[in-house]
This record gives structure tokens, C-alpha cells and sequence, in this order.
């Protein structure tokens, strides 16, 4: 897809993978493009949705958002160097029914190891990763860099405008 825009109607496509380094040309019908297109769109809604903020009378409270289904296939999830993550995930932030199904023994069997104090830790700092992330995309800090000036940077708080370092007599 990424030829589109050095060829008019590209008939292959690079396919790369990323377990064993090789890479393979294959036909880029328009319905693999199809399916790679709506998968992303797909992933860039659950991403953009991470940070579910509610608001009560106790006041303002963030929690994780929902991820796709799990693929759910013991072999693939088995070699997964994310599986403990998604368990995580799966138990503690999405309280997904674990019934049956091949995640249900593969959740047990990761997290035996780990503590509720563990998981909780492991929920938090996602969270705040991802409100650290929605934090500096409002801010656009780094795009500001090159668009505001010094002044109206210093007046956000972004920098340290017209600072003069000065060299004292004393040693370091």
C-alpha cells in the first residue's frame, strides 16, 4: 500500500516478518487492501478510545479502555512475548469471562505467579502512560517548538526562554 504513492496501481507488495527476518513480494489484490485498511481503522478506534474518563460527585475518574477481542488461538498466544500483558489485561481491566476457550488456561497459567498488588500496578501504570500520551498530543510540544516562539512557549510552561547561563569562579 505504501507504493501507492510512487506507483500508479502497485500488483505487489512487500510482506515482512518480523520473527524471522525475511521478507516475501506477494500480489496486492484489493481485498487484502481492504482487510489491512479496516484493521487499522479498526485498531485506531480502540487506541483512541484508551482513556475512559467518568465524571461523579466524588469528582473526575479515569480507567482503561476496552482492546478488540483476543485472538484466542493457544498456539499463536503461547509464543507471545505479550501474553502476560494481555492476560493482565484481560482479567483486570476488561474483566473478560474466561470460561472455556484456550485464553481461559493460558490467563491462569501466566498470572499464577503474580499477585493482585502486582496486576493492580501493572493496570495503573497503563493508565497513566496513557494519559502521559493524550497529555502531550493536546500539547503538541514538539510541533510547538518550531511554531510558537520562545515567549508564548515560556508562558505555557513549555521552556525556559532569554535564560543566560553565567560562568562563576568556582569548580564543578
Amino acid at each position: 500500500m505504501m507504493y501507492g504513492d510512487r506507483r500508479k496501481d502497485p500488483k505487489k507488495g512487500l510482506l515482512l516478518y518480523l520473527k524471522e527476518p525475511s521478507m516475501k513480494v506477494i500480489p496486492a489484490e484489493h481485498i487484502h487492501q481492504k482487510g489491512l485498511i479496516q484493521m487499522r481503522n479498526e485498531m485506531a478506534y480502540y487506541i483512541s478510545r484508551q482513556v475512559v474518563k467518568t465524571a461523579d460527585d466524588t469528582g473526575m475518574t479515569f480507567n482503561l479502555g476496552r482492546l478488540p477481542e483476543p485472538i484466542s488461538n493457544t498456539r499463536a498466544c503461547q509464543k507471545c512475548p505479550q501474553l502476560i500483558n494481555c492476560a493482565i489485561y484481560q482479567r483486570e481491566v476488561e474483566s473478560r469471562p474466561l470460561t472455556g476457550g484456550a485464553m481461559a488456561g493460558l490467563v491462569n497459567e501466566s498470572l499464577g505467579h503474580l499477585t493482585p498488588d502486582h496486576m493492580m500496578y501493572f493496570v495503573q501504570w497503563c493508565l497513566m502512560l496513557d494519559l502521559e500520551t493524550q497529555t502531550d498530543q493536546s500539547k503538541k510540544t514538539v510541533a510547538n517548538i518550531w511554531c510558537k516562539s520562545s515567549v508564548d512557549r515560556e508562558e505555557g510552561g513549555e521552556c525556559l526562554g532569554g535564560m543566560v547561563l553565567e560562568t562563576g569562579g568556582g569548580q564543578f
